[in-house]
């Protein structure tokens, strides 16, 4: 009588047996999903952090570029440092001159570097816009009025460049962050 009064509750439903032996099966396919699906996002996790994923390669470039502005070669103090060592002592000119050109070198392939590897947006337009138009002026400076000056032993020309075309051009320098 049971039976037939769930059937009058319900017209038309049909019976379903749920066994103990369903139950377990139901849970252990949860459970077995919820299992891949945390091993699966662990294993995503894990690609993109792993060393030499692209998390990581982002993060190395970004300190790759820093060490490339602070110290030489995209750091412009030792050419400038070199070219006011041979305007105060002319002795040293045409070995200041020398290492600045191969500086100048190291400079240009690094640059280069920095042109092919993916950047973010904000880094590449203050790289791009700020400390590379800012450098090409100083390389102009050192290599362009000042090494003519330097080469015929104008002193006085040596100085004139070094002041009144570095100074303004140097500041990106003294702003880091």
């Amino acid at each position: 009588m049971r039976s037939g009064s769930r059937d009058a509750i319900r017209p038309g439903a049909t019976k379903v047996k749920i066994t103990i032996a369903r139950l377990l099966t139901l849970f252990a396919l949860v459970v077995g999903a919820g299992a891949a699906a945390v091993i699966g996002s662990q294993g995503y996790a894990l690609s993109q952090l792993k060393v030499n994923g692209p998390l990581y390669k982002d993060i190395v470039g970004g300190k790759d570029l820093i060490a490339d502005i602070l110290p030489p070669p995209m750091f412009l103090v030792e050419s400038y440092l070199l070219a006011n060592e041979a305007a105060i002592h002319p002795d040293l000119i045409g070995r200041n001159l020398e290492r600045i050109a191969a500086l100048k070198a190291e400079y240009d392939a690094r640059r280069d570097y920095w042109k092919a590897f993916p950047l973010e947006d904000a880094l590449r337009d203050k790289l791009e816009k700020e400390v590379q138009p800012t450098a090409d002026l100083v390389w102009r400076m050192i290599l362009g009025k000042f090494a003519d000056a330097a080469r015929v032993g104008d002193e006085a020309g040596m100085h004139a460049r070094r002041w009144t075309n570095c100074r303004k051009p140097m500041r990106h320098t003294a702003t880091r962050s």
